[in-house]
């Protein structure tokens, strides 16, 4: 038997064509891994990406609401400022003949504020108040009561001109 020239050219192409296919093949099959990879590893990026800018929003969106409870703050802190300038003043813009005593003294109110003085955190206003509150309850005269309150009227425009200092740190928000 003998092969004709043409079949064996035709089968020789269609082994060639076959090798060529299958090589075309198998380099198809690596490229569509590393595209799935890339895909994968591009589907992650945009999600992480998303997420980072989800963040960023609600980042932003703390940042307005705390500027806005700061300012608050602030206005608020300005405005006891104000008040106590007023009381301050008022307490100040009298004088009386004499010193007028007070009938009695309430032990429930007293105890309250007893309480409430030992509550004040600065030392120095805290005795003072100690002191003029004691000179109050023993004579009952009203001139250590209104020095009571000049000097914590005084206090609260002190500590409202102040900013507050890193050692006092910040309240959390909520």
């Amino acid at each position: 038997m003998k092969i004709s020239p043409i079949l064996a050219i035709v089968s020789g192409v269609a082994v060639l064509a076959v090798a060529v296919a299958g090589y075309y093949f198998a380099q198809y099959r690596g490229v569509s891994a590393r595209y799935g990879e890339a895909k994968s590893q591009y589907d992650n990026m945009a999600g992480q990406y998303d997420m980072l800018l989800g963040q960023a929003d609600r980042c932003q969106k703390d940042k307005t609401e705390t500027e806005g409870r700061l300012e608050a703050a602030q206005n608020q802190a300005a405005n006891a400022a104000r008040l106590g300038d007023v009381l301050n003043a008022a307490l100040n813009s009298f004088m009386t003949p004499g010193d007028y005593k007070a009938q009695t003294i309430g032990s429930k109110e007293a105890a309250d504020i007893d309480r409430k003085i030992g509550d004040i955190a600065n030392s120095q206003d805290r005795m003072n108040a100690e002191q003029q509150w004691g000179d109050f309850k023993s004579s009952k005269l009203l001139n250590p009561l209104f020095g009571l309150l000049r000097g914590l009227s005084q206090s609260i425009s002190t500590v409202l001109s102040q900013p507050p200092s890193p050692q006092q740190g910040l309240a959390p928000i909520r």
